[in-house]
């Protein structure tokens, strides 16, 4: 009698790995109310057990697959930081760059950001996750920022930040994926508007 292969059982990390994007990719496809640990469980093709072994609720998966989402852009900002080469205004290009001429292009993200923002509007859990995240990234800029005017008040510095930032993020709902706006009808270019908030960064401050 001849028998198939067994199934390799995938290591613990793996299968969190595996199960965070399927729930992503449910949010994404269906929205939060399509996240159901036994969705997952179907997704991946394991059993509803199998996911509780690692999520204990809904509540506990979604905010790993924020960390996660977190982790991504946390590895883009280091990549910016290698290619700067220690040129705060290279790295701040570069992270632009990436957030504005390729992920808010991506269905993907678009896709998983318009969710939270929603969720973050009625619950606690999303608002906390979603701020943490902008304060991340507020903070890097603000850091750039005074890098690339040493003379810039801090408070100043974080407020040039949140704007940047702001704009990059709000992009998606203009020049995001699936967008029409009238700056995608009259073929602005991004990168473009990448030099308008790196103008933003670097120019002088007020006397």
């Amino acid at each position: 009698m001849a028998y198939g292969r067994p199934r390799q059982r995938m290591n613990p990390a793996d299968r969190r790995a595996q199960i965070a994007a399927a729930a992503r990719d449910l949010m994404i496809e269906g929205g939060f109310a399509a996240l159901t640990l036994r969705a997952v469980a179907v997704r991946c093709g394991i059993s509803l057990a199998a996911v509780q072994h690692h999520f204990a609720d809904k509540g506990e998966l979604f905010k790993h697959v924020i960390e996660l989402v977190t982790a991504e852009y946390d590895e883009r900002y280091e990549q910016a930081v290698v290619q700067s080469h220690g040129d705060p205004e290279r790295r701040l290009r570069y992270f632009l760059n990436y957030l504005v001429c390729e992920d808010i292009q991506s269905p993907r993200s678009a896709g998983f950001f318009y969710e939270l923002w929603s969720l973050a509007y009625r619950g606690d859990v999303a608002d906390e996750a979603m701020t943490q995240l902008y304060d991340l990234q507020i903070r890097r800029v603000r850091d750039l920022v005074c890098e690339l005017n040493p003379s810039t008040d801090r408070q100043e510095a974080l407020a040039r930040a949140g704007v940047i930032v702001a704009a990059a993020d709000g992009l998606m709902l203009t020049v995001g994926a699936g967008k029409r706006s009238e700056l995608i009808r009259q073929d602005v270019p991004r990168d473009a508007l990448v030099e308008l908030m790196v103008g933003l960064a670097t120019q002088p401050m007020a006397q």
